[in-house]
């Protein structure tokens, strides 16, 4: 799994209870992004995101976006669901 998470500390607490709750503590990419989930696409290294590497690499079942509702990066719900319709089609095949 991986789990693309905003930077607030506010929030790191959930991420690791989400993670414990999901049972994927043992197979679990955490990528923290200003903006979470919706901001994947915004950074890049090659061309690639940490999402791209994270895929090429670990070969996750699962993606799973965050986001919070006043996130100094911008981040709107409408982004977040934007955003994964374009993971689903890239990264899963749908």
């Amino acid at each position: 799994s991986v789990i693309i998470n905003c930077i607030d500390f506010r929030f790191q607490t959930h991420v690791q209870e989400l993670i414990k709750s999901l049972s994927i503590s043992e197979d679990v990419d955490v990528i923290n992004i200003v903006g979470g989930g919706a901001k994947i696409n915004n950074y890049k290294v090659d061309g690639k995101s940490m999402l791209d590497i994270s895929c090429s690499l670990h070969k996750p079942k699962n993606i799973i976006l965050t986001g919070h509702h006043d996130c100094g990066g911008g981040t709107t719900l409408e982004e977040l669901k934007k955003t994964e319709k374009e993971i689903k089609k890239i990264y899963l095949m749908e």
